[in-house]
């Protein structure tokens, strides 16, 4: 990254999402999805979603759909806790598609899914404890 990220522009961080997020799915050799960026989403910071069928047995995952990104959280959160969030939204596509794609549906962040975290690096919990607003920096 040449420009500093709390300088750069809304599209530019965008840019920057989709390039980090494509990177970390590289290097598991799993299919690119597309990325979403939403002004609406003000609670939540990302969300990975996901195709599911309702069966006698329960829910049963289908497919993956897509990653949506929250303009909000581009703006104003620090650089850790973003990467923290993209981790984390990558987390569960890495759970459900590639390590644990035999589970029928994944219950979020069971002890699987943190498996998963610790494989990327991350916490999987700590980028809501860190969201906050950046005052010029």
């Amino acid at each position: 990254m040449s420009k500093n990220f709390y300088k750069m522009n809304l599209q530019e961080k965008q840019e920057f999402t989709k390039n980090f997020i494509n990177k970390e799915l590289q290097k598991h050799n799993i299919k690119e999805l597309p990325i979403k960026f939403s002004g609406r989403m003000t609670r939540t910071l990302g969300q990975f979603e996901q195709k599911a069928i309702k069966t006698n047995n329960g829910w049963k995952k289908v497919a993956p759909s897509q990653f949506k990104i929250s303009n909000k959280m581009l703006k104003e959160a620090t650089i850790k806790s973003i990467k923290d969030t993209l981790l984390h939204e990558i987390a569960h596509y890495l759970t459900d598609y590639l390590y644990y794609k035999d589970l029928k549906y994944t219950q979020n962040h069971n002890q699987k899914f943190k498996k998963v975290c610790n494989i990327l690096n991350c916490d999987g919990m700590s980028q809501a404890k860190d969201y906050r607003k950046v005052n010029g920096k």
